[in-house]
């Protein structure tokens, strides 16, 4: 069993998420550049459509209809000066919750919600440690 254990004990326990987060500053860059973006728009979509059953490829579309498609897409880059990190996994909660939110995550159907699981066993083994 996962979950909120310590919502068995006291109800007023409310459900919270577990996060990691990064907040980058800079300066944006745009771009229109073809090529650069067109290997972009690959690999945005080579990521986003991995893991499925029947993925689509930008290739699956004919050559022309993509490039005057891309043609209303602006590319941006972001020269980082800065980046801020946050984080909540669970180090307000006690072991047993803390448990349950890591194996709930681990079991959970997407690679982002079994990696906040791991960095909720890395917190764990530090609060041992200490």
């Amino acid at each position: 069993m996962y979950g909120n254990p310590g919502k068995r004990e006291d109800p007023r326990q409310v459900p919270t998420w577990d996060y990691l987060a990064v907040e980058a500053r800079g300066k944006l860059v745009t771009f229109d550049d073809q090529t650069r973006l067109h290997d972009l728009l690959v690999k945005l979509t080579d990521r986003n459509e991995s893991g499925r059953a029947h993925r689509w490829h930008v290739s699956d579309a004919p050559d022309d209809y993509v490039r005057a498609e891309m043609r209303h897409i602006v590319g941006i880059e972001l020269h980082i000066e800065s980046l801020i990190g946050r984080y909540k996994l669970s180090q307000n909660r006690n072991t047993a919750d803390q448990e349950g939110a890591r194996v709930g995550l681990t079991a959970a159907p997407t690679e982002r919600e079994h990696e906040v699981a791991k960095a909720i066993a890395v917190t764990q083994r530090e609060r041992r440690e200490r």
